[in-house]
């Protein structure tokens, strides 16, 4: 997937008024402090471009992903972005629910507000700290993605108040790491015990059965524009931006199936799908072609999987003669 035309253009023509070598070496320095741990305000127009210019594609996918994860026939009205960033949400949220929501967003650093309005999102500035976030107000969707893994142990707090500001459901999404997932555990017990329905992507509500090294983790396939390749320095016309993530709902919603939870096996009349089953476990399933082969080999890494019952009892019930 892409960020939608129009948005590309505009962030082409904001790049195309620096030089090339300035923007990639603020990309590699703002890479460089990630690595080490620190978070930086990007209130530099330049490292706000640089950043945008790199994370940005990838960020839009990974939200849209798991947007398209939410109940069908489901769409919000009102959204809540906490840590904004260059946007991204706001692009997802219109291509997912092809209609204009209002959203609010908090986001600290006023340069990336600034660039994202250039690009087009049409949004309400509702805070800037995340830290001391609190709303009265409750949104049909909350989103917090990259943001909240930050703050450290005061994450806790902003996944609690958000909670109690979502009126439909919450999106958490951090990378797609073992320190990523194990907050996103931590949020999904604590959420739990504040009584959220759990819809995606866990099947069970129960304990989580990943147990280390293993982490839970998915993906979204990003395409790669050319300026986007010079300055992150790579070959490929795509990459892959792992992710973890959890979606809470108010309503229970019925969500039936196994999660893929991993990218599916493939050999010459036989798909193997690691799942994570409604019963709280871990298993995977080898189906043949005297099974749904052709069905298992359009599966994808994050899809649901439901298995189908034996033919015979997919035969209608036998009657009695008149």
């Amino acid at each position: 997937m892409h960020l939608p035309e129009s948005v590309r253009q505009r962030l082409c023509d904001e790049i195309e008024r620096v030089r090339l070598a300035e923007l990639t070496r603020a990309a590699e320095q703002i890479s460089e402090s990630y690595r080490r741990g620190d978070s930086t305000l990007l209130s530099n127009s330049l490292d706000c471009l640089a950043y945008a210019a790199v994370r940005m594609p990838a960020t839009y996918g990974a939200i849209r992903k798991v947007l398209e994860q939410l109940p069908a026939g489901w769409e919000p009205e009102t959204v809540l972005d906490l840590g904004s960033g260059t946007g991204a949400g706001w692009w997802a949220v219109s291509d997912v629910f092809r209609q204009k929501c209002r959203m609010a967003v908090w986001e600290r650093s006023r340069g990336l507000v600034e660039l994202a309005q250039r690009l087009g999102a049409d949004f309400e500035v509702a805070g800037a700290d995340l830290v001391s976030f609190r709303q009265s107000r409750r949104y049909d969707l909350v989103i917090a993605s990259y943001s909240l893994g930050e703050l450290g142990a005061a994450g806790d707090g902003v996944v609690e108040r958000a909670w109690a500001s979502t009126g439909g459901a919450l999106v958490l999404i951090e990378p797609g790491t073992p320190a990523g997932f194990e907050r996103i555990r931590r949020w999904r017990e604590q959420l739990v015990r504040q009584g959220c329905h759990l819809f995606a992507p866990c099947p069970q509500a129960g304990a989580c059965p990943v147990v280390g090294p293993d982490w839970c983790h998915f993906a979204a396939r990003v395409e790669r524009s050319a300026w986007h390749r010079r300055i992150k320095g790579g070959t490929l016309s795509y990459e892959d931006e792992k992710f973890s993530y959890l979606v809470a709902m108010r309503e229970e919603k019925t969500n039936v199936g196994s999660r893929v939870v991993r990218h599916p096996h493939y050999a010459p009349g036989l798909v193997e799908l690691k799942l994570c089953t409604p019963a709280g476990s871990l298993r995977t399933e080898r189906i043949t072609r005297r099974g749904d082969y052709k069905r298992a080999r359009k599966v994808e890494w994050g899809d649901l999987w439901v298995t189908s019952p034996p033919a015979e009892s997919a035969s209608p019930p036998r009657t009695e003669p008149e």
